[in-house]
């Protein structure tokens, strides 16, 4: 991928070259603040994976983030809340889901025209993620 350009890369692919050019340095220390935020479930899955490889290496390594799952591999966890350490919370009960019943008479809930969306507008690394999409969503018709 040395042809491409950075802002062309995906989220994961971005987060794999920031960890190439600290790991560039031989750290015997690596912090990795959040380094999942804003990836895919596979690119998480590799960050981890790799943050794991990097650790077995020889390198510390100090993750933080929110999701109590990413901290499986970690010989030591600390959960802080408002700046203090405190022991880990309960995990919350999952909701369950409650089926959409469809209304008698269809009704839009939502409709969009024409969306267009660039990422980075009005800079050098702007891109078109959307052109003139127009969607309408009944009532009813939604899932999660």
């Amino acid at each position: 991928m040395t042809d491409r350009a950075t802002e062309d890369l995906s989220g994961g692919q971005q987060q794999r070259l920031a960890l190439a050019a600290a790991l560039a340095r031989s750290p015997k220390l690596l912090i990795a603040d959040e380094i999942t935020a804003m990836v895919d479930a596979d690119s998480r899955t590799a960050l981890i994976g790799l943050l794991g490889e990097i650790a077995a290496g020889g390198t510390t390594v100090v993750l933080i983030t929110h999701l109590d799952d990413e901290t499986a591999r970690a010989d030591h966890v600390v959960h802080l809340e408002r700046g203090r350490i405190v022991g880990p919370s309960a995990p919350t009960p999952r909701r369950e889901a409650i089926p959409a019943v469809p209304p008698a008479q269809w009704l839009p809930a939502l409709e969009l025209r024409e969306v267009t969306h660039t990422y980075a507008a009005r800079t050098p690394w702007a891109h078109t993620a959307l052109r003139n999409v127009s969607l309408t969503v009944g009532r009813g018709r939604g899932s999660w």
